[in-house]
């Protein structure tokens, strides 16, 4: 192991929780102020991949691809739960719960909505980084510039 290595693989992992922690709070704040699931799901899609690059583990214990249909369906259905009461698709609501050991906590629609924009943002970034690193879906696409449609890792020859 090389003393860079060794290096990124001891800042891995306090730059991870900075990140993550960071992640959370852009996404509690988003419906406020600026910030939410988006660029929240963005923060924690880097995070996962330090650890990934670090570790090689990774850091979201179901797989990116799961999460993406997770997501829509959470976002759909708090866009389509006023329907219910007979509101416009996506009309907003807040209020508060009580909770036994925080106390008063204010809720709304937006933190349901923002949570599946979060779900589908780090799951759609983290597959796309997949595919962009997996040489073999590249290969059954014929799309790997280092090997030739027939096979024997030459260039394809320019026809005069």
């Amino acid at each position: 192991m090389t003393p860079g290595e060794i290096f990124f693989r001891t800042l891995s992992t306090p730059i991870v929780f900075v990140l993550v922690a960071l992640g959370f709070h852009f996404f509690l704040r988003g419906h406020n102020a600026p910030g939410g699931g988006f660029i929240a799901g963005l923060i924690v899609a880097v995070a996962a991949l330090i650890t990934r690059m670090a570790a090689q583990r990774g850091l979201l214990l179901v797989r990116p691809l799961v999460l993406i249909p997770a997501g829509l369906l959470l976002a759909a259905i708090s866009g389509s739960a006023p329907l219910l009461f007979g509101q416009p698709f996506l009309k907003g609501w807040h209020g508060s719960i009580t909770l036994p050991l925080f106390g008063q906590v204010e809720l709304s629609s937006a933190l349901a909505f923002d949570g599946g924009v979060f779900l589908v943002v780090i799951g759609a970034t983290i597959t796309i980084i997949d595919l962009l690193a997996d040489d073999s879906e590249l290969r059954r696409l014929g799309l790997d510039p280092e090997t030739s449609p027939e096979g024997d890792g030459s260039a394809p020859e320019a026809e005069d």
